[in-house]
């Protein structure tokens, strides 16, 4: 998914290289302000995804965007983490309502699911009706229609399973 991106478009992994470095490199407080003034400047911005061609580098990291969202109250947060050694009940206790952390292929009491579903193979989602219906059928609650411009599952807490189909 990420690499795609990278591929096509040169200039796309620099960008996150510097957004890794800014966020490893900044405190939670400076952080939390550029994010403020990029939804200032940007009306039409709802969520911040977090780590979107990564992950977790520590529980620092984890720390430090409880502390980003804590700050921004009004802004709703979402990542994506496969790292089962930072989602912990002492993790879950800090969260706050407008960060969602959505679990990768692995389940964490009240966390959503997300999981590549490896039944289901796709080059598009033109027929999703039909490719839903295999997700459902393979356990999940929901399935991801591979456009999260259109959809908000990933982005609020529900703590169900969410599958996609590989592509």
């Amino acid at each position: 998914y990420a690499k795609k991106a990278e591929y096509l478009y040169p200039q796309v992994l620099p960008y996150r290289e510097r957004q890794e470095a800014f966020w490893l490199e900044s405190d939670a407080f400076t952080i939390a302000e550029n994010i403020q003034a990029a939804f200032m400047r940007h009306k039409a911005l709802k969520y911040v995804r977090v780590n979107e061609a990564g992950d977790f580098h520590s529980r620092e990291c984890l720390n430090k965007l409880i502390a980003v969202a804590k700050m921004l109250p009004q802004i709703k947060f979402y990542t994506y983490t496969h790292r089962k050694d930072l989602i912990d009940s002492r993790t879950w206790a800090k969260l706050p309502k407008n960060l969602v952390i959505n679990t990768s292929n692995f389940t964490r009491k009240n966390l959503n699911s997300f999981n590549g579903v490896a039944t289901v193979k796709v080059h598009r989602l033109a027929d999703f009706t039909k490719v839903k219906a295999h997700i459902i059928r393979a356990g999940y609650d929901y399935a991801c229609l591979g456009d999260c411009s259109k959809c908000s599952l990933c982005k609020v807490r529900h703590a169900k399973k969410i599958g996609a189909p590989l592509h």
